[in-house]
């Protein structure tokens, strides 16, 4: 199911949604973020990600909410399965919220101007002083505490969903390291079912773990290879051994005829 093939039927149920929304408001947002609060433009994408999750017939179980810091902006990590991924974070937190991308979707019609709207980063992992200007930038932000920030390290989605996550990337983790801000990992399954050009299940059920945030004491002295592998072993191993079996009995609870294989 590779390329644009995917996109035509959830295309079909959501594409005019999105596209008011991205002429009436991400574009304006994009070109002019300065102009409008954070929490506007963060309120946005919340209500979108609400509204075209119900068009595609997802339904978003999250566990683990508990586990959110309450008292100050911290930097979410989690895998990646899905284009659909940076529309959970919406499900999961109150507080405005923005993300790092990978420099190459930084002009993409919609991705790239709905990062922007959220005055999000792009990384391009090529160009190293690139990278480090945009590291800086994120952390200034972090220790400003403006907003939640949300990264998927993987750098890619993975398109194996039952799969080992693909290697985090350890740059990615100083901005946090260096703000001293809480790093919160998340686990999604599920995701890599939206687009689908044939899906087969009328329901589409999608599941997320929060896990305990590793404080500053926590991570202080470790390098950021180390962070870096630390919360991918935690990742994959709520993966692989929680999230995975509560799945299949979500989509047999909601599609009778759901086989995993």
């Amino acid at each position: 199911m590779s390329g644009l093939r995917r996109f035509f039927i959830p295309g079909c149920k959501a594409g005019a949604r999105i596209l008011h929304n991205y002429f009436s408001k991400m574009k304006k947002y994009a070109r002019h973020p300065e102009k409008y609060p954070i929490e506007e433009r963060s309120l946005n994408g919340k209500i979108l990600a609400a509204k075209v999750s119900n068009d595609l017939s997802v339904i978003t179980y999250i566990e683990g909410l508990e586990n959110i810091p309450n008292d100050q902006f911290s930097y979410f990590v989690g895998n990646h399965l899905s284009e659909f991924d940076p529309f959970i974070p919406f499900a999961m937190l109150d507080k405005p919220v923005s993300y790092i991308g990978k420099y190459e979707i930084r002009n993409f019609p919609f991705v790239g101007t709905f990062l922007k709207s959220l005055s999000g980063e792009f990384m391009d992992r090529k160009d190293l002083k690139q990278s480090l200007k945009v590291m800086g930038r994120i952390e200034e932000d972090l220790k400003k505490q403006t907003k939640n920030w949300v990264i998927f390290p993987e750098g890619t989605r993975n398109k194996d969903s039952r799969s080992l996550c693909l290697n985090f990337h350890h740059g990615t983790f100083r901005p946090p390291m260096r703000a001293g801000v809480p790093i919160v990992p998340f686990v999604i399954i599920g995701t890599d079912r939206v687009f689908r050009s044939n899906p087969i299940y009328k329901k589409c059920p999608i599941s997320v773990k929060i896990l305990k945030p590793i404080t500053f004491n926590e991570y202080k002295n470790m390098t950021s290879q180390e962070l870096a592998s630390e919360v991918r072993t935690r990742i994959q191993r709520v993966l692989s051994f929680e999230m995975r079996e509560k799945d299949h009995l979500k989509m047999k609870e909601l599609n009778p005829n759901y086989h995993p294989f």
